[in-house]
């Protein structure tokens, strides 16, 4: 999977790139320059507006997507847009949670701050729970098949 961005040539509205993703990103940019893909595209190509293809980003997901488009900077990860002095992505490598720290409020992991048990390490104090925040429960075997949370005390069913 990967994510690309589109420079155009001249803006359409305030547009000056389009940003999507693709398992397969040649075929994916014939689509567009057929005026087959995306809806923005399509305008393009009505329009006359010309586009190219200024970036990939490999091993990209639609989250980076979503963030690079949330962000409204995309011309930062743009070569042609910056002149070679882009924004650099790196994947984030998912979490192995070595690094664990509990209390009797809960357990989180130390680097990536994910909750892993309970409420999380620090559990009712500061602001580290909002309202509605359920307890990721772990149960603990009592005897006699009776089980319950080692932090909220919910029974298991």
């Amino acid at each position: 999977m990967s994510v690309y961005i589109l420079h155009l040539e001249s803006p359409l509205g305030h547009a000056r790139h389009y940003v999507g993703w693709a398992k397969q990103v040649n075929k994916r940019i014939e689509h567009h320059k057929h005026g087959t893909g995306a809806r923005f595209t399509q305008v393009c190509v009505e329009r006359g507006i010309d586009f190219t293809l200024a970036r990939v980003f490999e091993g990209a997901d639609r989250n980076f997507e979503r963030k690079l488009k949330k962000t409204h900077s995309t011309k930062d990860y743009c070569p042609i847009c910056m002149g070679g002095k882009v924004r650099e992505y790196a994947p984030k490598k998912p979490c192995s949670h070595d690094r664990q720290i509990g209390d009797n409020y809960g357990l989180s992991c130390e680097d990536c701050g994910e909750v892993l048990a309970g409420y999380g390490y620090g559990g009712w104090f500061g602001n580290n729970i909002k309202i509605g925040t359920k307890c990721k429960h772990k149960f603990v075997d009592c005897g006699d098949g009776y089980k319950v949370c080692l932090y909220c005390e919910q029974e298991l069913p």
